[in-house]
C-alpha cells in the first residue's frame, strides 16, 4: 500500500504541473485589461450570486466584445480556452447559465461596427457605451504579464517534482544494488573489486564527508551536528545543487509588466511562488525518510540512519524556502503598498503560523536537544510538525495547492496506521520479563510469534512498556536476538542500557520487585533488514558495550557457516561483569566454533590471560565439556586496536571480507576510517557494515 502511496506523489506532481500550466494567462490579461474600464451594466444584474462584479458584465454586449476582440487578436494565444474560461468561471456560475461561445462570437461580430480606440477613453471610471479596441502592444503585455506569473508558478511545480524525481532516481539504483548484493553476490564481488570501484568506495563513498568523523558530532561553537557519510554527502549536493539552480533561473523580468510594475514587485512575487511550491513539493518526502514503516529501507536496504539523515536535511532546505517564501511575500506587500491589508488575510494569517511552527520545530531538532532532552524533542516535534501542517493546508487553500499535504498526510497516516498493526500482531497482551543486571543494563525476554515475524540479524523493535504506568506511551529501539538457552527458543531477547527517562524508571521499578519483573508490553516491530555478512569469505564483527546485541544478532545466525567460514567476534567493554550478563550468548558462539576474543578496558593495561565462564552443572554440552567446567576466552585487558586488527585481518583473509561494527560513536568512526583506508589491499572485495543509530 505504501509503495502505491510514493507513486501518487508522480500523479500528484503531473497533475499539480499541468494545472499551473494551464492557467491560461491570455485569459487572466485580457479579463484584467478589460477591468480597467467601466462599461454599461444592466442594475438588476449587479450583485451576483458569486459577489463578483464582473458578473453583471456577462449581460453588457460591450464588455463581453471587448474581451473576445482582447483574446482572438493576441499573439500564441489559448484563444479557445480563454472564450470557455470567461463563459465557465465568470458568466455560468452567476446569472447567465446558457452562455455559449457560439453566442459569444456572435455578440462579437455585431459590435465589429461600433468599436472605440482605447486612446479616445480619457475617463476609465464613466460607463462605456461602446466596446473598446486595445492596442496590440496592450494585449500583448497584458498576456506577457500573466504568462511570467503563471510560468513562475508551473516550474515551482516542475522543479519541485524534478528534485523528488531525483530522490527516486537514487532510491531505485540503491535497490538495484541491495537486489544484486543478495540474488548475485559472487557477480556483485567480483565487478565491483577493480580498481576504478574501490577507487570509489575507498574514497568517495564509505568515509565521512570530511576527516573521519561521521557518528561523533562536529562541534563548531553553538553548532553540534553529525556530518553525512561521503555517500549521503553526494546525493545531498546534487540535490542542494539542483535546488540552486532551480530557485536562480529564468524568471521573465521586464519593464512595462501591467500585474507588477516594478522589477522588485515582479522578483519578489516569482521567487516566492516558485520558493513556496518547491517547499510544498517536498513535504511528502520529508514524511516519507521520517515513517518507520517505510518500504524504500526494505526495497534499498538503506538504514533507518541514513533515511534520518535525508529526513533532516530535506527538511532544513523546505524551511530554508519557506523562509524565502515568507521573506519575499513581505516585501511583495510593502512595496505594493497592501502590507496591512495582506496581513490580516486569513490564508496569511494561517502562512505565519505555519511558518513560526516549522521555525520551533527546526531549533527543537538541534542534537543538543535530540540527545539530552529527546523525550521533550519528540514531543513538540511532533506537535509542531501537525500544526505546521495544518497551517499551511489553510495557508495554500485558497489557491488549490493541497495536492502535496493530502500526499504527505497519507504518508503519515498511513504509518500511524502500520504501527498499530504490528502492534496488534504482536500481542496486545505480550508480556516481558525483565531483569536488572550490574553495570546498569536490563535484559527483557519476551514470547514471539512466530506467525508474525522470526528474530533476524539487523531487526529492533521500539517496546512500549505498560507498568510503571507513567511515561508508558514512551518507545524506544532495542535490538532483537534469539535466546540461546536451551528450552527457551520461542523467545527473544533485547537489552537496554538505563539512562535517564523510561530506563531510569524501570530501574528504579526493578530494584523495587527483587531485580526482575514481568510486565505488559507492546512490541512495534520488526523493524531492520539484515546486511549479507554471509557471503563473505571472512567475517569480523565488532561490537562495543551494548552493542554486543547488534553484533550477536548476526554472529549467532552466521554460526550454521562457521565450520566453512572464518568467523571473529571482538566484543570491546569496560567491566567484565558484562560477560557473566552475556554467558549463554557467548558459550552459544564458543560452542559453534565462533573465535570470540573479549578487550576489556577497565583492568591494567597490557595484560592477556583467560577469562573464564563457569558452566552449571547437568547443562548441554556440544563440545564434549564435562558438567560444571568453565569456559575460557582469550581476553586483554586494553583497549582493542582496531588499526592492527582491521589491518591484519585483511592481509590473512584468503578471500573476500566483511566488517560489521555495532559500538560506541568513536569505534564506528575507527572502523570506518581504517576499513576504508584498506579496501584496496585484500585479497578479494573487502565490505564494511555499521549497525548504529546517529543522533
Amino acid at each position: 500500500m505504501k509503495l502505491l502511496l510514493q507513486l501518487s506523489l508522480l500523479c500528484v506532481w503531473l497533475s499539480s504541473v499541468m494545472a499551473a500550466k494551464s492557467g491560461d494567462a491570455l485569459y487572466r490579461g485580457c479579463l484584467a485589461w478589460v477591468g480597467k474600464y467601466t462599461f454599461e451594466c444592466p442594475s438588476q444584474y449587479y450583485k451576483s450570486k458569486s459577489g463578483h462584479s464582473v458578473a453583471c458584465y456577462c449581460w453588457s454586449p460591450e464588455w463581453l466584445a471587448t474581451y473576445v476582440d482582447c483574446v482572438t487578436r493576441a499573439k500564441n494565444g489559448n484563444t479557445n480556452y480563454a472564450l470557455h474560461s470567461i463563459i465557465d468561471d465568470e458568466c455560468i456560475p452567476s446569472i447567465r447559465p446558457n452562455l455559449t461561445v457560439a453566442e459569444l462570437l456572435d455578440i462579437y461580430e455585431n459590435a465589429t461596427d461600433y468599436f472605440v480606440d482605447v486612446s479616445t477613453i480619457k475617463n476609465k471610471t464613466l460607463p462605456s457605451y461602446h466596446p473598446i479596441k486595445f492596442t496590440q502592444a496592450q494585449i500583448d503585455q497584458a498576456k506577457r504579464s500573466f504568462a511570467a506569473g503563471f510560468y513562475s508558478k508551473y516550474t515551482g511545480n516542475l522543479y519541485g517534482g524534478l528534485m523528488l524525481a531525483y530522490f527516486g532516481a537514487v532510491m531505485l539504483l540503491a535497490a538495484i544494488s541491495n537486489f544484486l548484493k543478495k540474488v548475485a553476490p559472487g557477480f556483485v564481488h567480483k565487478t565491483t573489486n577493480n580498481r576504478v570501484a574501490l577507487f570509489f568506495r575507498k574514497k568517495l563513498i564509505n568515509p565521512a564527508a570530511f576527516g573521519y568523523k561521521h557518528s561523533v558530532p562536529i562541534k563548531w561553537g553553538p553548532i553540534n551536528m553529525s556530518l553525512p557519510t561521503r555517500a549521503q554527502t553526494w546525493v545531498l549536493a546534487v540535490y542542494f545543487g539542483m535546488y540552486i539552480i532551480f530557485i536562480f533561473i529564468k524568471y521573465d523580468i521586464y519593464d512595462g509588466n501591467t500585474r507588477y510594475t516594478t522589477r522588485t514587485l515582479q522578483i519578489s512575487r516569482y521567487v516566492g511562488d516558485r520558493a513556496g511550491l518547491i517547499a510544498m513539493s517536498q513535504l511528502p518526502l520529508i514524511y516519507a525518510f521520517a515513517g518507520r514503516n517505510n518500504i524504500l529501507m526494505f526495497l534499498t536496504g538503506l538504514s533507518y540512519d541514513t533515511m534520518s539523515v535525508y529526513h533532516r536535511w530535506v527538511a532544513r532546505l523546505m524551511y530554508l524556502n519557506v523562509f524565502i517564501h515568507g521573506i519575499t511575500f513581505s516585501i511583495n506587500y510593502r512595496k505594493g503598498g497592501t502590507y496591512f491589508k495582506e496581513m490580516k488575510e486569513p490564508a496569511v494569517v494561517w502562512g505565519i503560523a505555519a511558518t513560526v511552527c516549522i521555525s520551533f520545530t527546526l531549533v527543537i531538532s538541534l542534537r543538543h536537544f535530540r540527545e539530552h532532552l529527546y523525550e521533550i524533542f519528540l514531543l513538540f516535534h511532533q506537535a509542531f510538525a501537525i500544526f505546521f501542517t495544518v497551517g499551511v493546508w489553510w495557508h495554500v487553500k485558497p489557491h488549490n495547492f493541497s495536492e502535496w499535504i493530502y500526499c504527505a498526510t497519507a504518508l503519515w497516516a498511513f504509518d500511524r496506521a502500520a504501527r498499530l498493526a504490528r502492534i496488534v500482531l504482536n500481542g496486545v497482551n505480550a508480556k516481558a520479563h525483565l531483569e536488572l543486571h550490574p553495570q546498569n543494563l536490563i535484559k527483557i525476554k519476551v514470547d514471539y510469534n512466530s506467525f508474525v515475524w522470526r528474530p533476524r540479524p539487523g531487526a529492533y523493535v521500539f517496546i512500549h512498556f505498560l507498568n510503571p504506568r507513567w511515561r508508558c506511551w514512551e518507545n524506544h529501539p532495542f535490538t532483537a536476538y534469539p535466546s540461546p538457552t536451551p528450552g527457551e527458543e520461542k523467545k527473544i531477547i533485547f537489552c537496554a542500557r538505563v539512562r535517564n527517562g523510561k530506563t531510569k524508571q524501570l530501574e528504579n521499578y526493578l530494584i523495587k520487585n527483587n531485580n526482575a519483573k514481568t510486565v505488559p508490553v507492546f512490541i512495534d516491530g520488526p523493524y531492520g533488514h539484515t546486511v549479507p555478512l554471509q557471503t563473505s569469505d571472512s567475517i569480523v564483527i565488532i561490537s562495543g558495550g551494548i552493542g554486543f546485541t547488534g553484533g550477536y544478532s548476526y554472529a549467532s545466525k552466521l554460526t550454521h557457516q562457521a565450520e566453512k567460514k572464518n568467523i571473529k567476534f571482538i566484543w570491546a567493554i569496560q567491566n567484565h561483569e558484562n560477560v557473566e550478563t552475556f554467558r549463554d550468548e557467548l558459550e552459544y558462539l564458543y560452542k559453534n566454533n565462533v573465535n570470540v576474543q573479549i578487550f576489556l578496558s577497565s583492568e591494567p593495561n597490557g595484560l592477556q590471560r583467560k577469562v573464564t565462564i563457569e558452566r552449571e552443572a547437568g547443562s548441554d554440552n556440544e563440545k564434549d565439556l564435562s558438567s560444571g567446567s568453565a569456559i575460557s576466552f582469550n581476553t586483554q585487558f586494553t583497549r582493542p586496536d582496531l588499526k592492527s586488527i582491521i589491518e591484519t585481518s585483511i592481509s590473512e583473509a584468503q578471500g573476500s571480507i566483511a566488517f560489521l561494527v555495532c559500538g560506541p560513536a568513536g569505534m564506528n568512526d575507527d572502523v570506518r576510517k581504517y576499513v576504508s583506508e584498506n579496501m584496496d589491499r585484500g585479497n578479494g572485495r573487502v565490505d564494511l557494515y555499521i549497525e548504529a543509530f546517529n543522533w
